[in-house]
């Protein structure tokens, strides 16, 4: 049943950006790009709820929080991380490749986050 759910949702997405970037409709495109963000977001939130009430019926919500915790702050170190050493890498471009560096930074950052 919910994989009829999230397939019907990602298609009432994937319609409403098609026909907003065939009529040139940015409303509609953001319609479509927030429904495929609710969704994603409502089946993450239901398997992270499922796994919270799993642990605390075993009476292990200490370590579940736990490992959430450890995974956050690693997430954003990795980040923060990535970003700096590929910012650093790239101090040397001119500064008329300002989009280059940017992506360059983004990308760091998204490499050293995962």
């Amino acid at each position: 049943m919910y994989t009829v759910i999230i397939l019907l949702l990602i298609a009432i997405a994937a319609f409403f950006v098609v026909t907003g970037f065939r009529k040139g409709k940015r409303g509609r495109i953001f319609t479509g790009l927030l429904i495929a963000f609710l969704t994603w977001y409502l089946f993450w939130f239901m398997d992270f709820w499922g796994d919270a009430l799993w642990f605390y019926s075993l009476g292990f919500e200490s370590r579940f929080w736990i490992v959430i915790l450890a995974k956050a702050v690693l997430l954003v170190a990795g980040v923060l991380f990535g970003g700096i050493v590929v910012y650093s890498l790239t101090l040397s471009l001119s500064s008329g490749r300002k989009y280059i560096k940017l992506v360059a930074v983004l990308a760091g950052a998204f490499a050293g986050g995962t």
